[in-house]
This record gives C-alpha cells, sequence and structure tokens, in this order.
C-alpha cells in the first residue's frame, strides 16, 4: 500500500516510458497506436502489466508484488560526489551542447497550442456551447475534464547567432482560432513565449525563475538519484533523478534527466513543477522534451511538449474555473549558416511574416492533426459568429483595456474607471471619453476627454494624435495636450492614479492637486528591441492655489502660473526584454537582466514671458535579481542634477504617498511637497523571501504566505540659487535632504493570492507625532 519510487513504466515493444515520482506517481502521452500494453517493474517486485484503450484517458494503478525468488538486497546509492562529477561534466560540455551558444543556426519549428479550461459545466449546459460536448477530454497530469477554446499551429524559422546578437523568430504561417487572427495572441504561437534551457542555472517561465536540475550548482536545491545506466541507440546514457531538497522554499522541479555518458549532452529531460513549490496562478509545470544528436557532434532540440495549469485555487480537487496550456514544438534538423540580413534589421524578437500556405499545412506537419483537433477548428469558429459570444468577448475586452470596446468597434468610450471620481479639490468629478481603434485607421488613433468638477466649476479635458510610422511599429509620432489636475510629486502606481476606485479611498489625498495645462510633440524610435529612443517638445504650464501657491519672492505677491518649455530626450535600455506588442501600444513583460534609463532635458527660454532656461539629467537603473534559496530582490536607483533657476514644482520632489495603498514607486511614510532637490540620488530595495519562515510554521505553511522586506532611502541638495533667490518662494513646509531620509517596511503578500499588508517605519527626519512616523499600507501585489 505505499508508493514505490523510481519504478519504470513503459509501453510494451516501444521505447516510450517514465520512471514514477517519489511518491509513486506518473503519467505518459503518446500518438504511438502500437502502445497497448503498459508494465510496471522494479528490482524486487514482480512486474505487472494491463492493456489501455487508445485515444481515450486511462487511470491506471499498479499494486505490485515482491520477488519471493530474489535475495534481500542492499541499496547502493552512488557516491555523492560521483553524480556532482556527472553535473560538473554537464557544464563543463555547456557550450558545445546549449543551443543558445556555439555556432548560428537556423531551423524550421512547427507548434501546436491548445487552450482549455476546466470545471466549466456552465458552458456545456447553454444551447450556444452544447458543441463542445463532443470534445471534452481528460488531462493525463490532472485527471480533470477540461472543454477545449482556442487551437493554433504555426510554423517558423528561428535564427540564432551570438556575433552578432540575434535570437529572433519569423512566423511563416499560422492558422489560430479562439482570438482574431490580428490579436497580440500570434507572436506567442511560436517558441517565443516559454524558453525551456536545461543548460542555463535556471529556467525562466513566465516571470518565474526556476533553478535547473543540470545545473553545476544544482545539488543547492535537489538530492539526485542514480536511477539506471541504459544503452540507447547504442550509447550509454544515464538516468538521473531528483528531487527537491526539504527546506527550499524556492520554485524547484521533481523529475528525471537522461545524460549522455560519452559527451555529456541532455538527451532528454521528463520535469514538474514539485508540489512543495509556493507558486500563484500555476498548479501544474511539465516539460518532456527529447533531444537528437546533430551532425557536428551536439545534442540539440528535437521535440518539446509543454503543460501549464493555471488556476487560483492550489488544489486539484477544487471545483474552481482553471486553464489549461498545452504547446507542442517540433524542430528541423539546424542549418548552420549565416543570418540573413533582413532577419538582422529587424527590431522585433518576433517578426510575423505569416501567410496561407496549402503545401505547409498539407504535407509540411510533422504530426498530422487529430480528427478531434481539427473538429475544434471548426467548432471554435462556428461559436465566434454567435451574438452571445460577442456581447461576452465586449464585455471581458472592455474590463481589461479600460473602454468600451466591442470586437470590431471603430470607436471605444472611456476611461470607464474615471467616468465618476472625487477629489478635494474638484469635488465629484464626472468625465466622458473616447478613443478610436486599428478598425477606425490601422496608423492613427485619437483619443479626447473632458469633465466637470462640481466644486471648482470648471471643465477640464484633453485629447492626442498617434501615427504609427512603421507598419513594425517601431516608429511612432504623438501630439497630445491636456488642461486637468494632477498630484505632483505622487509614484505611478496604478492604485494611487484618480479613479472611481482610488476616490473611495482617498484619505487625506486630493487636497495638494495642480491644474496643469500641456502639450506634447514625441517621437519614439525603438532603434532594436534592446534601445528605444524619446524625442519630446514639451510645453507644460502650472498654476498656482491655495493649497500650492506660487509666491513671488520679490513682492510676495502670489503668481497665477509659471511655465517651462523644454526639449527633452530619452533613452531605455533593456537586454532580451520580452515585449507584448499590441497595435498601438505595448507593455515590456520582463528581463532578466538590469533595465538603464537617461533622461535629458533643456529649458528653452524666452518662448513665453514666464519661462526658464535650465538644464536637467537623470539617470535610472531597475534589476530584478534572480532567485534563489532565500528568495529574490528587485532594486531601483536614480540620481540626477538640475542646474539652473528652476520653480520648485519642475525641481525633482520626491515621490511621496498620503493613501494608505501600496505604491512601490514612492516613500509611503513621506507626504507630497515635503522634501525637494536639484541634485539628488534616491534607491529602493525589497526583498520577497519566498516564504522561507512562513513557510515552515505549522498550519500557517499551507496558506503560501511570502515574508517581505524593504528599505527606501533618499539623498539630495539645493542649489543656493534655487534655494535663496529663486523668483518663486518655495512651498511652506517643503524641505531639503541633506540627512539622507530613509524608511523600512515589513510585509506580507500573496494573501488570498493577490493581496499584500506592509508596516512602514519613517526612520529619519521624524515628526514629534509618533504616529506620523508609522503607516499600514494595502494592496495588491500579483506575483507567480
Amino acid at each position: 500500500g505505499e508508493p514505490i519510487p523510481y519504478a519504470a513504466v513503459c509501453f510494451d515493444g516501444t521505447s516510450i516510458g517514465v520512471s514514477t515520482s517519489e511518491d509513486g506517481r506518473y503519467y505518459i502521452e503518446t500518438r504511438d497506436t502500437s502502445a497497448l500494453t503498459l508494465t510496471a517493474g522494479i528490482l524486487g517486485y514482480l512486474p505487472s502489466s494491463a492493456r489501455i484503450s487508445p485515444g481515450s484517458f486511462t487511470e491506471l494503478n499498479f499494486a505490485l508484488q515482491l520477488d519471493p525468488d530474489l535475495l534481500d538486497a542492499a541499496r547502493i546509492r552512488p557516491d555523492e560526489s560521483y553524480i556532482r562529477s556527472i553535473l560538473k561534466k554537464i557544464d563543463e560540455n555547456r557550450e558545445r551542447h546549449d543551443p543558445e551558444l556555439g555556432d548560428p543556426w537556423s531551423v524550421r519549428i512547427y507548434s501546436k497550442i491548445e487552450l482549455d479550461a476546466t470545471h466549466a459545466e456552465w458552458l456545456v449546459n447553454n444551447r450556444l456551447f452544447r458543441d463542445v460536448l463532443k470534445y471534452r477530454d481528460t488531462s493525463a497530469v490532472t485527471g480533470k475534464a477540461y472543454i477545449p477554446f482556442m487551437i493554433s499551429e504555426t510554423f517558423s524559422d528561428k535564427y540564432h547567432s551570438n556575433d552578432p546578437p540575434v535570437d529572433k523568430e519569423v512566423i511563416v504561417s499560422n492558422r489560430i482560432s479562439g482570438v482574431d487572427a490580428d490579436n497580440f495572441m500570434r507572436q506567442y504561437t511560436g517558441s517565443y513565449l516559454l524558453k525551456t534551457d536545461f543548460y542555463k542555472s535556471t529556467v525562466t517561465l513566465f516571470n518565474l525563475d526556476v533553478p535547473s536540475p543540470a545545473s553545476a550548482y544544482g545539488h543547492f536545491f535537489y538530492n539526485y538519484f542514480l536511477v539506471d545506466s541504459l544503452d540507447m541507440d547504442g550509447r550509454k546514457s544515464y538516468c538521473l533523478r531528483f528531487h527537491p531538497k526539504k527546506g527550499v522554499t524556492s520554485p524547484t522541479f521533481d523529475g528525471e534527466l537522461y545524460i549522455d555518458a560519452e559527451d555529456y549532452g541532455i538527451r532528454s529531460a521528463r520535469v514538474s513543477l514539485s508540489k512543495s513549490s509556493n507558486v500563484n496562478w500555476i498548479r501544474h509545470i511539465n516539460i518532456d522534451s527529447d533531444n537528437r544528436k546533430t551532425k557536428d557532434g551536439r545534442w540539440f532540440p528535437k521535440e518539446e511538449k509543454l503543460f501549464i495549469d493555471f488556476s487560483i485555487a492550489v488544489s486539484d480537487s477544487s471545483k474552481v474555473l482553471s486553464f489549461l496550456g498545452n504547446r507542442e514544438l517540433h524542430y528541423s534538423e539546424p542549418e548552420n549558416n549565416p543570418i540573413p540580413f533582413e532577419v538582422l534589421r529587424s527590431s522585433d524578437d518576433v517578426v510575423i511574416n505569416a501567410v496561407e500556405t496549402d503545401t505547409l499545412w498539407t504535407s509540411g506537419r510533422p504530426v498530422p492533426l487529430s480528427e478531434r483537433e481539427q473538429g475544434i477548428y471548426d467548432m471554435v469558429d462556428d461559436i465566434q459568429s454567435k451574438p452571445a459570444y460577442r456581447t461576452l468577448y465586449t464585455i471581458g475586452r472592455s474590463l481589461i483595456v479600460g473602454y468600451l470596446e466591442g470586437e470590431e468597434t471603430k470607436v471605444a468610450f472611456g476611461p470607464w474607471a474615471q467616468t465618476v471620481k472625487y477629489n478635494s479639490t474638484e469635488g465629484w468629478h464626472i468625465g466622458v471619453g473616447f478613443r478610436t481603434t486599428k478598425f477606425f485607421h490601422p496608423a492613427i488613433r485619437l483619443t479626447a476627454n473632458a469633465g466637470y468638477g462640481f466644486r471648482d466649476h470648471l471643465v477640464k479635458g484633453g485629447g492626442s494624435f498617434e501615427y504609427m510610422l512603421r507598419r513594425d511599429k517601431t516608429r511612432k509620432l504623438t501630439l497630445s495636450g491636456s488642461y486637468d489636475y494632477r498630484q505632483l510629486g505622487q509614484g505611478t502606481s496604478v492604485l494611487t492614479q484618480p479613479s472611481m476606485f482610488t476616490s473611495l479611498l482617498s484619505g487625506r489625498s486630493g487636497d495638494k492637486q495642480t491644474l496643469i495645462r500641456d502639450f506634447k510633440l514625441e517621437y519614439e524610435h525603438e532603434f532594436s528591441q534592446v534601445f528605444t529612443g524619446f524625442l519630446r517638445l514639451e510645453s507644460k504650464r502650472v498654476y498656482g492655489n491655495a493649497a500650492v501657491p506660487l509666491i513671488m519672492r520679490h513682492n510676495g505677491n502670489a503668481d497665477s502660473s509659471v511655465t517651462v518649455n523644454q526639449i527633452r530626450l530619452t533613452g531605455r535600455f533593456a537586454w532580451k526584454e520580452r515585449i507584448n506588442r499590441g497595435h498601438f501600444n505595448k507593455a515590456r513583460i520582463f528581463t532578466r537582466y538590469p533595465v538603464v534609463g537617461i533622461d535629458i532635458s533643456s529649458g528653452i527660454r524666452g518662448l513665453t514671458h514666464d519661462d526658464f532656461s535650465f538644464f536637467r539629467g537623470e539617470v535610472s537603473f531597475d534589476w530584478k535579481m534572480p532567485s534563489g534559496v532565500f528568495g529574490f530582490g528587485s532594486i531601483h536607483l536614480d540620481g540626477g542634477i538640475i542646474l539652473g533657476e528652476v520653480p520648485y514644482p519642475f525641481l525633482k520632489l520626491h515621490e511621496g504617498n498620503q493613501y494608505w495603498l501600496l505604491d512601490k514607486t514612492a516613500f509611503s511614510c513621506m507626504d507630497y511637497y515635503e522634501f525637494a532637490s536639484d541634485r539628488w540620488i534616491s534607491t529602493r530595495y525589497e526583498h520577497n523571501f519566498d516564504g522561507l519562515l512562513l513557510g515552515r510554521i505549522p498550519l500557517i505553511k499551507y496558506l503560501d504566505l511570502r515574508e517581505i522586506f524593504t528599505v527606501k532611502a533618499a539623498f539630495g541638495t539645493m542649489s543656493e540659487f534655487n534655494r535663496e533667490r529663486s523668483r518663486i518662494l518655495p512651498a511652506e513646509g517643503l524641505s531639503t535632504l541633506e540627512k539622507p531620509y530613509v524608511e523600512v517596511g515589513a510585509g506580507i503578500s500573496n494573501i488570498f493570492r493577490v493581496i499584500r499588508v506592509d508596516a512602514v517605519w519613517r526612520l529619519t527626519h521624524r515628526h514629534p507625532d509618533p504616529g506620523d512616523n508609522f503607516r499600514i499600507t494595502v494592496g495588491f501585489d500579483v506575483q507567480f
């Protein structure tokens, strides 16, 4: 009745099989129609066999009996140094076998992706979706029934080189059902989305870094077992089983590697995300990859299957709706040819050049579509044509993009979250707005909004004109203007921006807003995936008010406004960053490397009667550090200088936060207009221990809570001119930071998977009232 680890489970007459995990579990999926009898066995037990039914899900459990003819055996475990020597030799041969190292290559990839939903009986019982019943299936990993809702196939050409650095995928042909074919999803239908390179020290899945079991440092995270040495294709191979060590709270794998014993290349990998991994939203990750030996002697990918189970719930027994992703990749034999010039000049990691070619779809597939898979195409296309589906699509899309926007709408209305809002300056504010979509014009987007405040009795608003200068979306021209209230010296968190939601949680906020009129002409040029530049011409007029007055030094009277006219040059450097490209916008998703930004601006004097001449330069550095045994950290550094006279609204107003909502980009215990500088440096460091302590406390550990420590500091000075002789007096209470400002915080995240609570203490520049030096912040913090 106890689980048997490392037992071999194989289909008779084939080479298809796996070893059971530490708790005796296994799963196998195969297209081989000759696989009819499954046999389980291990030394010391009698083998057991059973017949299976092809084309359906089968749950098959074996109870092995002890072999009475065998002598009692002593288990001999290889010396740990011997296993470490295998890992070391894998690392020594990494440069030879790692696909991302060595000579340039190109390869044709066929990928197939299927997305499914579990526990969706409410869809099945709806007349609209009744056809999906005939395509219901059961996952071999979870044992749960699911309903398919999207399937895609892609032929792409992958190019890789280290000199010059190239890692690009050109989508040659694509078929996708379930979403708009022009949707951003198309760029993720190839192999780009998830790269499973076990030769790296970590395997990156989304924003999740999992230590590689093939790394020379894998023994810090895993216990290894040399299960067997086999003869495979006439070559000796090691079967290396691994399990996460006790006490390791960072995400880990559980599975086995087959290592060639002659040149120490990875022949295949069968891994799954370990149950002990403290990971949000992902319940299962399973990777089955096979490599082939090429003519030049290295092991190169042949095929890979990836399974992911996305769910809010942790347990498989939960009835919560979850989503399953299945990706299947097949690689052709790699060719060592120079990278074509048209690929080199492209700035995108994924180039969409998809055209429907009948030859590819009729004879190019390495694995033919099953009758079920072809039926999914037809079913989903039919469902998309139903009015009820389009209504659901409109509601879902509007919630995501913030505008009321249908499937092929030319004009979208919103942002709906700013239709009604409240703050101390304007009182109740009612607004309306719109923006055009790609169906209005594929290269032009118009945006406009207007609003009225019932306390200040002012009409505010703005608009923009965006023009995509190139079809590849690497060059963009934007003309915009606005006349509205803003909070200067505020962080950039979405939670603290004005909306109907923050109006309910505003606290003391909204009483120091400033009316600003600005115009901007911006040119964006993406020189490469790595470097993007912006050239801006800006004119910004700030109006004083009772809360934030503009007092003239020479006579003590209040000035109505001050203006800055400037030319601004901004650059952003991000190595190997993943970008989600929409039609007009792009979202920067993730990079494991630091992101460096530079911002230079110069004030132009004489365009208006009250403008200023100055120079401002600023440099920033952001890096999410790789995960390890003690969790992971993220650091932000920025520093800058302002030369020349600048009114205090245009100084560096150190970011404060008067909300009790979480804002990682601001100082939690600092008020607006409390500190300003014209020479400064500031830093923020946050360390997530990933449940290192809470994950060891009985009962508490099942909540998957995570400990967080933060420290934020700022130091700055102000020139004598801006302090003593500028024409506009600094605001009352505005101070400098010759003495550094420091605050620290401790928090708990992953509460119900999304909520985070921090306690923050102000260590310097303390207020007389101790209560003003401490703050509790609450917010959403979504992490894997």
